[in-house]
């Protein structure tokens, strides 16, 4: 919703919503209910990686997250003072409806760059 008056934009071209695809992560599906879209593709799952160390969660300064379900998993694992990123979407709303005002950009690759 927060991106619709943005993709309707006529400079962009693009076509509307009920002649899109989207791919997603299996399981939030449903989460795409309502918004208009044509068809709805679960692409990929999210696993936990086995390189995450609970010390290295524990003691993380600055999290990127890549989706809501990403952020349910892990917040209980990172110190209060973290700071918490994200893309424009459905994410940032899960953060701030979850007391996290998240600082936004458009790709975790310009997040990285802001870090350095």
């Amino acid at each position: 919703a927060t991106l619709l008056p943005t993709l309707a934009s006529p400079v962009l071209q693009l076509p509307p919503p009920a002649q899109w695809s989207v791919l997603t992560r299996a399981g939030a599906e449903t989460s795409w209910n309502g918004s208009g879209v044509r068809r709805v593709i679960a692409s990929y799952r999210l696993q936990d990686p086995d390189n995450v160390e609970p010390a290295e969660l524990a003691s993380a300064t600055h999290v990127y997250w890549g989706s809501t379900e990403q952020f349910l998993r892990y917040r209980g694992r990172l110190p209060p003072q973290a700071v918490h990123a994200c893309g424009a979407g459905k994410t940032a709303e899960a953060l701030r409806r979850h007391g996290i005002e998240p600082l936004v950009f458009p790709s975790r690759r310009e997040w990285q760059a802001w870090l350095d």
